[in-house]
């Protein structure tokens, strides 16, 4: 999948999980409303405009590897995990 958009988990309690194929982000992977981003098991490429945000939710990131772009969230996400190798070197910001 290639996203130019935004892809937004916006549902309150509800999952929007990313999983089985790589992607590539240009744009925006967002969490808000109380909604949960999973990305679980890909390799994420974002180009330098590419975004991961989780803003008043939640985010979870397993066995995933992310590269380019950046991280933005409340609170620090995703959390190191020993099945992750995510957000090696990538700029983080908190909002």
């Amino acid at each position: 999948m290639i996203n130019d958009g935004t892809v937004n988990a916006n549902v309150n309690a509800q999952t929007l999980t990313l999983l089985t194929n790589n992607m590539t982000n240009s744009a925006t992977f967002e969490a808000t409303n109380s909604g949960t981003l999973s990305i679980s098991g890909i390799t994420v490429t974002q180009s330098s405009g590419g975004q991961i945000s989780a803003i008043g939710a939640a985010g979870t990131a397993s066995f995933v590897t992310l590269s380019g772009g950046a991280i933005v969230s409340a609170e620090p996400w995703p959390a190191p995990a020993a099945d992750c190798s995510v957000c090696q070197g990538l700029p983080r910001s908190t909002a």
